[in-house]
């Protein structure tokens, strides 16, 4: 077996010589050339058009400006987690209709799938060094290729406006919370010492102590007096508490009101004018791309 290995070594070695490769191609030197012609033409065919599609890249790349912290997560983390949602590839699919762009069969159970998996083969996105993100596109077609670029950041800002919206609106619906939960502590704390001052004629603590202190240094003793004298001495103390725990919620109240004028302004803001002039915009420029993918059809 060692001396069949043995032999095998040597013819190979004696074979691929330089020598020997030399001679092999000046004996063989046509067939080669027709094999290496050959092989160039059927290259050039192959890779042409006719066998394979041209697919132009576009790429962009974006910062996470203006993105609200909502986790724990960097603000890029976030800002691919929105960009690469379902929601944002189904306006993808819808606005530029890449199931007919695909050439895919929409009666096809997969149909979905194929389309999903089309457009990731072609659409990736990668965090940069600088805390950026990239999107980079490839398509047939170069137009489209910047059109979809383009739609992608479009319907991230669109989802991100969103976000801020439902996060000052779900902030306008807990200090609204708030809000209702102190005016109910507050009549309470307001009908205790209401009631204190009714049944013992207690106003203010430090005031009317002060008054009881000075007519008895002075002898102006009477029967109102040491009635208000007892009455400050058993629930004084009570109306003092109270009265603080009052002051506390009215501030608490001041302040709550302060932070959710300012949910409501951000939450109404855009209702009233933004949304508004985001939809003429994002009709026209959903109007601008059909009319563009049209042209280019034609």
């Amino acid at each position: 077996m060692k001396k069949k290995i043995k032999i095998f070594k040597n013819f190979m070695k004696k074979y691929f010589d330089n020598k020997s490769i030399f001679n092999l191609i000046k004996k063989w030197k046509k067939e080669l050339s027709l094999v290496v012609i050959a092989s160039i033409i059927l290259s050039v065919i192959f890779s042409s058009a006719i066998f394979i599609t041209p697919k132009f890249k576009s790429n962009a790349i974006i910062y996470p400006i203006n993105l609200s912290t909502y986790s724990e997560e960097s603000e890029t983390e976030q800002m691919l987690q929105v960009i690469q949602s379902q929601e944002i590839r189904d306006n993808i699919f819808k606005t530029f209709n890449l199931g007919k762009h695909y050439e895919l069969d929409e009666k096809d159970p997969y149909f979905y799938t194929y389309l999903n998996k089309e457009l990731s083969e072609n659409l990736t996105f990668r965090e940069t060094k600088y805390e950026s993100v990239e999107i980079e596109l490839l398509d047939k077609d170069p137009q489209i290729a910047s059109d979809i670029i383009d739609s992608i950041i479009y319907f991230y800002n669109k989802k991100v406006l969103f976000l801020h919206q439902k996060k000052s609106w779900e902030m306008v619906r807990i200090t609204n919370r708030d809000i209702n939960i102190l005016k109910r502590d507050i009549k309470k704390f307001m009908d205790s010492i209401k009631n204190i001052r009714k049944n013992y004629g207690l106003l203010d603590f430090n005031i009317q102590a002060k008054q009881v202190s000075k007519n008895y240094a002075k002898g102006n003793i009477s029967n109102e007096l040491i009635n208000l004298k007892n009455n400050l001495a058993e629930n004084g103390e009570l109306l003092k508490g109270i009265s603080t725990s009052l002051e506390s919620k009215r501030e608490n109240l001041d302040s709550v009101r302060r932070e959710y004028d300012i949910h409501f302004s951000d939450a109404t803001y855009p209702i009233r004018w933004l949304i508004v002039v985001l939809s003429v915009i994002s009709s026209l420029f959903v109007s601008i791309i059909a009319i563009g993918f049209i042209e280019n059809k034609k």
